[in-house]
Order: C-alpha cells, then sequence, then structure tokens
C-alpha cells in the first residue's frame, strides 16, 4: 500500500504535465491557423478587382502590395457599393451655316499672331468658305464661338471680318454678339483648395534660375510663412497642392527633386533624384495620400501607381499597371485616368481612390488623347476618323460619338458640353 501511495504520487504529476504540455500545443496550433486565416483575409482585402462599363474585361494587372499595417487598399471597405446615379445623355447639336446671324456694318481688322494667335493660325490654314467657325472659348458658364464672314490676305498678313457670339445650348444658335475676345475659363487640375492656398514669393530672377524665395500658406486674407531660403542655391515652384499639403519642385545644381510639406511647414516627405525623382513622379493627393506614378523597372515609362502616406511620408507600391505612356488625374484625388497601356491598348484605365479599384473601359479604337474637366474624362479616339468620348467619374460610364470628323479637328470641354471645331464647322455634345 506504501509502495502504491508512492506510485501515484510519481504518475499523477507526470500525466498532468503530458495533459498541459496536449492543450499548450492546441491552443499554439489555434492561434497558428488564427493568423494564417487574418493573413489571407489581409491580402484578399487589397486584391484590386475590376469592372466594365459593358462588360466586365478580364485584365493582366497584378497586385505588388507589401502586406503592412496601413496600405490605402487595405482600407477598402466591405460595405456594398451604392447604386451609382443614371448617366447622363448627350445631344448633339450642329451649327449649320444657315443658322449664322448675318453680319451688318463690320469693318476689316487687323489680325496678326499678336493680336489673337488663334485666329492667325486660323487664317492661315483655312481654305474653306465664309462664313466660317474660327474659334471656340468656354468661359465659367458658357460658350463663346468666333464667326469669320470675311477676309483679306495682303503679303502675308490678314484683315478679317469677325464678331463673337454666345452659343445657345438649347437650341443650337448663336445671340449677343461681340467683337471682344471673351476670356477663356482656366480650370487648374492641380489645385483643389477650399479655404487656403500655398504660393512661392521670389526676389526678381529669371525662371528656373536659383534664387532667394519664401513658402507661404494664404487663408482669409493672411499670409503664414512656412519656410525661407536666404541662400540662392534653389529655384522652387509648387506643382501640386491641396488645403493642407503642396508638393514643391525643387531644382538645385541641375539635379531636381520634390519636396511634400503641410500647411506648419513640417516636411513630410522629399523624394530625392538618386533614389526616387529619375522613377517616382507625384501626379495628386486626397485627404490622406499622395498618389504617384512609378517606373519599377527603370525603362523609362510608368508602370505603377504609388501613394505617400500624408501622415508618416512613407511611399508604397498600390497597383501595377503595365506600362503606360499618358496619366492624367482628377483634382479632388478621386482618380487616375490611364491610356495607351501595353497590355490594353484601346482601353481607359481608371483607378477609383474611393473603392481602390481598377476600372476598364473599352474604347474600341485607339484612345489619342485624354484629359479632366471637373468630374469628366474626355478626348477622341481615333480610327478611320476622330470620334469623341466622355466619360462619367459619378456613374462611371463611358459616352462615345457616333459621329467620326477628321484627323485634326479641336476639342475644348466646358460645364455639360464638349465643341468639335473642323474645317469651320461647330458641332456640340450637350449634356441633357
Amino acid at each position: 500500500m506504501h509502495h502504491l501511495k508512492k506510485t501515484l504520487k510519481v504518475i499523477i504529476p507526470l500525466f498532468l504535465t503530458v495533459l498541459l504540455l496536449a492543450a499548450f500545443s492546441a491552443c499554439e496550433q489555434e492561434e497558428i491557423s488564427a493568423e494564417s486565416s487574418s493573413f489571407s483575409e489581409a491580402v484578399s482585402s487589397v486584391t484590386p478587382s475590376e469592372s466594365s462599363v459593358e462588360e466586365s474585361a478580364e485584365s493582366s494587372v497584378e497586385d505588388s502590395f507589401e502586406e503592412s499595417a496601413e496600405t490605402p487598399s487595405e482600407e477598402t471597405s466591405s460595405e456594398e457599393e451604392p447604386e451609382p446615379p443614371a448617366p447622363p445623355t448627350y445631344e448633339l447639336l450642329n451649327l449649320s451655316v444657315e443658322a449664322i446671324p448675318p453680319a451688318e456694318n463690320l469693318s476689316f481688322v487687323m489680325v496678326n499672331k499678336n493680336i489673337d494667335t488663334a485666329l492667325d493660325a486660323f487664317l492661315k490654314t483655312y481654305e474653306g468658305s465664309y462664313p466660317a467657325v474660327s474659334d471656340v472659348v468656354y468661359t465659367e458658364d458658357s460658350l463663346q464661338v468666333c464667326v469669320v464672314y470675311d477676309v483679306l490676305a495682303l503679303y502675308g498678313a490678314f484683315q478679317a471680318k469677325y464678331l463673337w457670339y454666345t452659343f445657345d445650348c438649347t437650341n443650337g444658335t448663336l445671340t449677343s454678339p461681340t467683337k471682344e475676345r471673351p476670356t477663356a475659363y482656366e480650370y487648374d487640375k492641380n489645385t483643389h483648395n477650399q479655404k487656403g492656398y500655398f504660393w512661392v514669393d521670389y526676389e526678381e530672377a529669371a525662371s528656373g534660375e536659383p534664387c532667394p524665395y519664401v513658402v507661404l500658406y494664404h487663408e482669409n486674407g493672411v499670409n503664414t510663412t512656412l519656410c525661407f531660403e536666404e541662400t540662392a542655391l534653389e529655384y522652387v515652384r509648387v506643382i501640386r497642392q491641396t488645403d493642407t499639403h503642396v508638393v514643391l519642385s525643387v531644382s538645385r545644381r541641375g539635379e531636381r527633386y520634390y519636396r511634400v510639406l503641410n500647411r506648419e511647414g513640417k516636411v513630410i516627405a522629399q523624394l530625392e533624384w538618386i533614389s526616387d525623382v529619375s522613377s517616382i513622379t507625384p501626379l495628386m493627393f486626397d485627404e490622406k495620400y499622395l498618389y504617384c506614378k512609378k517606373d519599377s523597372d527603370e525603362d523609362f515609362v510608368y508602370d505603377t501607381i504609388g501613394a505617400i502616406d500624408l501622415s508618416t511620408g512613407k511611399y508604397q507600391d498600390i497597383l501595377v499597371v503595365g506600362n503606360s505612356d499618358y496619366w492624367t488625374y482628377f483634382a479632388d484625388g478621386s482618380g487616375i485616368a490611364i491610356y495607351d497601356n501595353e497590355f490594353q491598348p484601346d482601353t481607359i484605365l481608371y483607378y477609383a481612390t474611393a473603392t481602390h479599384k481598377l476600372l476598364t473601359y473599352p474604347a474600341k479604337r485607339r484612345v489619342e488623347s485624354l484629359d479632366t474637366f471637373y468630374g469628366t474624362l474626355y478626348g477622341t479616339i481615333h480610327g478611320d476618323d476622330v470620334y469623341v468620348f466622355l466619360w462619367d467619374a459619378e456613374s462611371k460610364t463611358l459616352f462615345q460619338s457616333q459621329e467620326g470628323y477628321p484627323d485634326g479637328c479641336r476639342l475644348a470641354v466646358g460645364k455639360g458640353s464638349v465643341a468639335v471645331m473642323h474645317d469651320g464647322v461647330l458641332s456640340v455634345y450637350v449634356e441633357k
């Protein structure tokens, strides 16, 4: 009996020890499994998804994220996206010669490149009949059209009879004639400021030449000095800005840098020439990031969307899109548009920052030009003729004209309409 008790005293602790080791091993396996599951979910949350206006198009984009704690795409919400609004529709209004008002009591006016560069260029190349549309200008709230009625050519110089009209977007007629050239509205996609703006004050110096300067922030009529440089070693200019941050392009001893400042004057990030500037170019701000385009394989063509975190100053690749020759963006940081892509040359690529998705829009013909105006991408697509397209950011829909235009046509865009001028004729696509 005594030996039994002694044996039990040895066996029971050993048994308990074995049980504890088994329990501990099971817990470890659960933790590893949980970590693996969490990691998989994190990776899947940063994988870009694609959609198309017509049918979903498969794309060869790759996910190039480093799995880190904070990236733009890891913030993607799992909530369902709201239904997009109905896409805008456009009505084509052609301005016929018969619709041009007759000119009365007009005098010839001397025209040269110093007086009116656009009109002078038109008169030197136009070979059609008159009256003819020579120029279009969008002001902030209207489309202005220049009509030339008659021309005299004198030894390479011109005298012309012409008037400017307001284009009525309801019925396609011309109203309110004037002899004065209107002031065009300038849409600056490098600024989207609601409260204030950054600016650089120089002493007298030639553009691009190193000089003393002061960087200031203007708000409510007050200028606040953020930083200043008294030595003439750098030339600095503002290339991107928002209410809270600015990108300065700095030229110093033949090399260029990009410096990111906040409105308190703190340097958030600096891209150095040797390691960064040769491959990374800032594109646009949103509330949290400065988005960039990057040449990751040093072939002098940009192929990657990246971002600088404005809270930490750290750069990270977001998405590989393949070699693309042309990039543009919206001033408010809502998205980046890309075309002339090596994988999809007949497609518009659009990266939406709100959803962190790459959207693809088959254009069916080669995209030749693309730019932004408020919430619209617009440009031309070339086949045998030139076709106009408009892409609406809110509804994410692509409109392409059925009508083709001759090569060399001129495109102008304003709020709610796009004008196409070709061979002295005007066509206007008006949003209904």
